[in-house]
């Protein structure tokens, strides 16, 4: 996967996996985490998320140069291309 002119091996297959933001800087400095299987509550859906775009604006909040800055650490973008994966009885 290439971000900016940075790479990060995404080839490995794992349950969960996320870009992850330890402090600001260069995208270079992004690291690969694996996740925990999330458990949904009742009234709760896990969707699987196929893709994640990462645009402008996440770079700019990655290299602390936005106006708003998230708590560290952070997964960079907010848009999903995803489908439900598993859900309650009660939705």
């Amino acid at each position: 996967m290439r971000f900016g002119c940075g790479t990060i091996d995404v080839r490995a297959r794992s349950q969960r996996r996320a870009i992850q933001i330890s402090q600001f800087g260069p995208i270079e400095a992004a690291t690969l985490v694996e996740r925990e299987e999330p458990v949904p509550q009742p009234t709760e859906v896990i969707v699987q998320v196929h893709a994640a775009p990462v645009n402008f604006v996440d770079l700019l909040v990655v290299s602390g140069a936005y106006q708003f800055l998230p708590i560290l650490p952070f997964t960079p973008g907010d848009i999903a291309l995803d489908r439900p994966n598993a859900h309650p009885a009660t939705i």
